[in-house]
């Protein structure tokens, strides 16, 4: 779950390039998820899956955003 937490902040790095992003992810933190900015969906992991483009797994995600590292860590231009 942890992990789950610690990537959800690049959601909306991601919806800005044009995706929708979808989150399937343990029920118990859907609540929390549907706060998330840049989440448009979340689905209880197990229930079936929207058609969609693009799957990752969460620790991909960076790499997917095509995140620099100086700005995953945070640091401004």
């Amino acid at each position: 779950m942890g992990d789950t937490i610690q990537f959800i902040r690049f959601a909306r790095q991601i919806q800005d390039r044009g995706a929708r992003v979808l989150v399937e992810c343990p029920p118990e933190l859907c609540s929390l998820l549907r706060t998330a900015p840049g989440v448009d969906t979340v689905i209880p992991r197990g229930e079936a899956l929207p058609p969609h483009e693009i799957w990752s797994p969460l620790l991909s995600v960076p790499h997917l955003a095509k995140l620099e590292e100086m700005k995953i860590k945070g640091e401004q231009d």
